[in-house]
Parts: C-alpha cells; sequence; structure tokens
C-alpha cells in the first residue's frame, strides 16, 4: 500500500510518518510493546492535494504570507476549499482494508484513538515559525 502503512511494516521516516509515526515504528521494530495500529503517510496528503480541483488556491494559502488580522479570513477559506475536496478513492479503498485488518485484530470491546499530526511540526522551520509567531 502506497498511503497506509502499520506501524510493523514502515521504516521510520518522519518526512513520511511525522515524528510521532517514525518513533511508533521504531519502537515496534525495537520489540517494545506497542498498540496495533496504523498511519496514514504523508503521501496520502499530497494525493489530496494533487486531486484537487482547488490545489492551486489551497497551495497558495499554505504559502502565504500574512499579518495576524489575516489568520482568521485565511484559515477559513482554507478550510471552505479542503472541505470541498474529495479524498481520493484509492487513499479511501487503502483507509477501508487497513481499518478493517486494524478491527479483526482487536478486540470488539477494545477503543482506540485517532491521532493527527503533521511532519511540519516535526521540522526545526516549524519551531522557528512558532516562536516567531508568538514573538
Amino acid at each position: 500500500m502506497n498511503y497506509i502503512k502499520f506501524f510493523g511494516e514502515g521504516v521510520p521516516n518522519i518526512n513520511l510518518y511525522g515524528g510521532k509515526g517514525a518513533n511508533l515504528i521504531k519502537l515496534v521494530k525495537g520489540g517494545f510493546d506497542v498498540p496495533y495500529g496504523f498511519i496514514i503517510n504523508s503521501n496520502s496528503y499530497k494525493k489530496f492535494l494533487e486531486s484537487s480541483e482547488y490545489s492551486k488556491e489551497i497551495t497558495e494559502l499554505l504559502t502565504k504570507e500574512f499579518n495576524s488580522k489575516e489568520i482568521l479570513q485565511h484559515s477559513t477559506k482554507l478550510k471552505s476549499l479542503i472541505l470541498k475536496t474529495k479524498i481520493p478513492e484509492v487513499v479511501k479503498h487503502e483507509l477501508k482494508i487497513s481499518y478493517k485488518q486494524f478491527r479483526s485484530e482487536i478486540e470488539e470491546s477494545d477503543s482506540f484513538a485517532v491521532r493527527s499530526s503533521a511532519t511540519l511540526e516535526d521540522s526545526n522551520m516549524f519551531f522557528l515559525q512558532a516562536r516567531l509567531i508568538c514573538i
């Protein structure tokens, strides 16, 4: 599969799985007891973006410099464009297969968490930008 990997299948890669995902893969590979799960990797986002009819607008909003007064306006527009974009069928197909496999491996009564992270959060540039915003 190109867009989803179970923790035991992947190779640690921060750019592909983010810091949390890469560390979960390392832990599983290191023999630690990690709850069963999978990661939707950054290729799924790239596929989502390239399949969007709003790709150009989304990319412009994500790369545009703006002042603090524009944040709400730009984030509202970005949210709207993302919500109007359909998840690519190939990504949905992999997600359905992975979720079905996941549910077959855990008990019916088991609960689970869905975590969200961005690979940007794990980069030095993010920390620099976050620091600049806070100043």
